[in-house]
């Protein structure tokens, strides 16, 4: 009869003991918070670079909008420009010619920088945009001036 208890002792241990491996803990149960808060500081972060990349494009949107009425305006000038021409020795046309080829190419070059630059850091784009206003600055003073020759 001893070793009928024993036995049953044994094995409802065995079974126990299984059955506390089996069974999650209050560890186990309990909420982790750390995770939570990391995929919460995840999304924030997300939504907040999903927020600059769309200010980003908007602001790029609206200097390339501005950009192109400038390159439209500077276009209308140079053809403007090569139609009043009038009559002029060989020489001087060909000078004036190139000076609004010349005028023309460097126009169409800014337009096709700033459409080349839609993704930038906004202290690289600050600088872009910078020269480019500067760049195109240029160009229409060297328009202003060939049109009062």
């Amino acid at each position: 009869m001893r070793k009928g208890i024993l036995k049953i002792a044994i094995i409802g241990g065995f079974i126990s003991l299984g059955m506390m491996n089996c069974s999650p803990s209050n560890e186990n149960n309990r909420p982790k918070k750390e995770p939570i808060k990391v995929d919460a500081i995840v999304i924030k972060t997300a939504s907040v670079r999903k927020t600059v990349e769309i200010d980003s494009l908007i602001d790029y949107f609206s200097y390339a909008s501005i950009i192109e009425v400038r390159f439209l305006k500077n276009n209308q000038t140079l053809n403007y420009l090569k139609k009043k021409v009038k009559p002029m020795n060989d020489s001087i046309q060909f000078k004036y010619n190139k000076e609004l080829y010349e005028l023309n190419k460097r126009n169409l070059e800014i337009k096709t920088m700033v459409q080349g630059h839609v993704n930038q850091d906004p202290t690289q784009w600050k600088i872009f945009k910078k020269s480019m206003n500067d760049e195109m600055a240029k160009l229409e003073k060297s328009i202003s001036i060939l049109s009062e020759k």
